[in-house]
């Protein structure tokens, strides 16, 4: 019973990690944010190899519940 609370604590803690990650780099207004990258609602195509060189697709990667993808707008800062 122990244990399973504290697989619990450590799956929140990751989660606000997470949140607190991707809500520290967003410091621009709306107007500079709506210029950046896809529209809402964009389609994305995946189709790319694995470090294996074996064929991935988007349904390929995403498993029962679902895929997170996160897109960084740059790593040139």
């Amino acid at each position: 019973m122990r244990d399973a609370g504290m697989k619990g604590a450590i799956r929140i803690l990751r989660l606000l990690v997470l949140m607190w990650i991707a809500g520290s780099g967003i410091t621009a207004n709306a107007a500079e944010s709506s210029t950046w990258g896809p529209s809402n609602g964009t389609t994305v195509v995946i189709d790319a190899q694995d470090q294996n060189g074996t064929p991935q697709t988007l349904a390929s990667l995403s498993g029962s519940n679902g895929l997170l993808i996160f897109f960084n707008r740059s790593a040139d800062w």
